[in-house]
């Protein structure tokens, strides 16, 4: 499993509309939490944005993706772009498996 960062950007035309579809929204994404696929997500609190942040894990970008466009927000219309981008964490619980003296991608020590 790979872990990713998700971004959703939500049409602000229809933020109004985001309260009809919360508690769908919110049963989705507990489903794919109990599956082991999201291990956490929330509202990006950006005045000037709206979205929110997820954190996926995955076998690839595209099962994210695909998971993710069976949203009731994507499906109807919230969600306008869904941002993908592999992470690998280095430090807390995710990075468990990073030896912080030897495996660190990038240490030289």
């Amino acid at each position: 499993m790979r872990t990713y960062a998700v971004i959703y950007e939500y049409e602000p035309q229809l933020l109004s509309l985001i309260d009809d579809w919360r508690p769908a929204h919110r049963t989705y994404l507990r489903k794919l939490h109990a599956e082991g696929k999201l291990f956490s997500s929330g509202h990006l609190r950006d005045i000037n944005t709206a979205g929110a942040l997820l954190i996926m894990r995955t076998s690839s970008a595209r099962e994210a993706r695909e998971l993710l466009e069976q949203d009731p927000f994507f499906q109807h219309g919230l969600v306008t772009n869904i941002i993908v981008k592999e992470w690998e964490p280095t430090i807390g619980d995710l990075a468990v498996r990073f030896d912080t003296t030897s495996d660190f991608p990038i240490s030289n020590p």
